[in-house]
């Protein structure tokens, strides 16, 4: 996909709990407290991450994997969407 000024102002960085339902992101950072268990479940950057729902917890898809976190876990994974 060729880069185009369009392109660049509809890209947003942000945690994945404040990511739009049904769009695909990919993972630029994960920091915090939980650092190590977010890594562990495959929340990794670079990798692509689908939010499936935003409720209680929220449910994404990783590598081909649901996994649900909470809002705390979710606010530690920033995103790039575009």
């Amino acid at each position: 996909m060729a880069i185009t000024p369009t392109t660049l102002l509809s890209e947003t960085t942000h945690t994945l709990s404040k990511a739009e339902v049904g769009i695909h992101c990919m993972i630029q950072n994960v920091d915090g407290s939980s650092k190590k268990q977010l890594q562990d479940m495959g929340f990794m950057k670079g990798v692509e991450v689908k939010k499936l729902n935003c409720g209680r917890t929220i449910v994404c898809m990783v590598s081909g994997v649901k996994l649900a976190v909470n809002r705390k876990l979710a606010d530690q994974v920033i995103v790039h969407t575009h």
